[in-house]
């Protein structure tokens, strides 16, 4: 029985020991981040910059505890108390010293060293992951856990678009990073119109300054003959762009019983002139060759007709009367060429008159002028220009539409191998191509200033006191009664 109790009384005395660290009731037992400092009057701690710091007293007593710096400085009041560190900048690997001091009321005072040590820094790096090297981003050092800031930087790579980083900017740094730039290829659509013709070609994507393919299908349009492509395939893809067919006609329907068979010149549309009767016949924009003589040939579905021109009957090719052939003799007028004929019934009762307008390419020097070493007009003289008044025009480079339906376009560029061409519209709503030119700007004069195309004679004020004004011909003038002109700014 003895032996019992003891156990009992050492058993106390353990656990007595171990529940209360502080036996002096008027001490008190500090803990930083949960974690025990003891009950010394003077203890330590080290922290990582950038982490958060808690002090709290056992036993807690809100009303008994004032927390000052060394020197005094009252910073709080309580049980617990979660300083602000006077660091403002990572400090070194072995740290800085703060001291925190804590007084019990009419009691104890104790020390608190505080340690902050340096927090772990990393680098990071920027991969832009453009072989050209065209910019290089400067590597950022992060502290640990902290967030690395995403380049402002403008990334450029020769047939891509930039499509960011390949890490989130999000994401906190726990070593060192390297982070690589995403690059989209730039792609463009090639889409392809077969003008009414068969079969439909699909488009293609092509990669910037890449080329696309020549469709190899064999397209077909009823009365035409396919011939290739508005485009040039050798030429590299740098945007969206639709190619269109090109269809030459094969056979010329005229009312139910004349067709003009496989055309001996390049004859791509046929118009019927409303109100008349003619026919209009636009010939290739690039054919500026035409042979002095064409053969048209002409066939009828009633033998029982006679073809005459120029009131005299022509022989048919074949004993049945249906088939001809018909010499047609280029005038040289610049754009439009005329054949008049005439189909008269055997018995001489009846008669049809058709008129056939051939256009032809103007050449393109004949209706173009240069001025000012770099400056193109059309001639839009009747009297010097075969007889025409144009009331738009479209202007061509290389094959692509450049101009601003303005009689002139400026030429800013000498390269010789650059081809323009003009689309004019005549008064009568005729189209007519000239062929295609090669413009050469003279190195020693540089390109004159551009020019406007301005109302004048109603605002005169709008104009600078250098200006200097110009008829549409490109010829300088003084007096600016109400009109249109061309007005250089100097």
């Amino acid at each position: 029985m003895p032996f019992s109790r003891l156990s009992i009384i050492f058993a106390f005395f353990a656990f007595s020991i171990a529940g209360a660290v502080c036996s002096d009731v008027d001490n008190f037992e500090i803990f930083a981040n949960g974690e025990s400092l003891g009950c010394d009057e003077e203890v330590s701690t080290e922290i990582t910059y950038g982490d958060t710091l808690t002090f709290t007293i056992s036993p807690p007593d809100t009303g008994i505890y004032t927390w000052t710096t060394s020197i005094g400085t009252v910073i709080g009041t309580g049980s617990s108390y979660s300083p602000k560190f006077s660091v403002s900048e990572n400090p070194p690997e072995d740290g800085v010293t703060e001291i925190y001091k804590v007084r019990k009321k009419g009691g104890l005072t104790k020390t608190i060293e505080v340690t902050i040590l340096g927090r772990p820094t990393f680098i990071v790096s920027f991969d832009t992951n453009d072989d050209d090297n065209n910019t290089e981003i400067e590597p950022q050092e992060v502290m640990q856990d902290s967030l690395a800031k995403e380049p402002t930087d403008t990334l450029t790579k020769a047939g891509y678009n930039f499509g960011g980083w390949n890490f989130n900017f999000e994401t906190p740094i726990t070593k060192d990073t390297t982070i690589k730039a995403i690059w989209i290829v730039k792609m463009y659509v090639v889409s392809f119109d077969t003008d009414g013709g068969t079969p439909s070609i699909p488009f293609q994507k092509i990669i910037e300054n890449d080329f696309a393919k020549e469709p190899k299908d064999t397209l077909t349009k009823t009365g035409y003959n396919f011939d290739g492509w508005n485009f040039d395939f050798t030429t590299p893809i740098t945007k969206d762009t639709t190619v269109k067919a090109i269809w030459k006609i094969s056979n010329l329907f005229v009312g139910d019983t004349i067709v003009f068979e496989d055309p001996g010149f390049d004859i791509y549309t046929i118009y019927n002139i409303q109100h008349k009767q003619s026919h209009y016949f636009i010939a290739s924009p690039s054919l500026c060759k035409v042979k002095d003589t064409i053969e048209i040939k002409i066939t009828t579905k009633e033998p029982d007709i006679i073809l005459r021109i120029d009131s005299i009957p022509q022989r048919s090719t074949d004993e049945n009367g249906l088939h001809y052939k018909i010499p047609f003799y280029f005038k040289h007028k610049p754009g439009l060429d005329t054949l008049i004929y005439e189909w008269i019934s055997k018995d001489g009762l009846r008669s049809k008159l058709d008129t056939i307008l051939i256009e032809t390419p103007i050449p393109f020097d004949t209706i173009i002028r240069k001025k000012w070493n770099n400056v193109l007009f059309v001639n839009n003289n009747p009297k010097t220009n075969g007889g025409y008044k144009f009331t738009n025009f479209e202007w061509f480079k290389n094959n692509q539409e450049i101009g601003n339906n303005l009689q002139f376009y400026s030429v800013t560029s000498n390269n010789p191998n650059d081809i323009y061409k003009v689309v004019m519209q005549t008064t009568e709503g005729i189209r007519i191509s000239t062929c295609e030119g090669s413009v050469k700007i003279s190195s020693e004069q540089p390109p004159k200033p551009t020019l406007t195309k301005q109302v004048l004679g109603i605002n005169e004020k709008s104009l600078n006191k250098n200006s200097k004004v110009y008829n549409l011909n490109g010829k300088l003038i003084k007096e600016t009664p109400a009109g249109v002109y061309i007005v250089k700014e100097e």
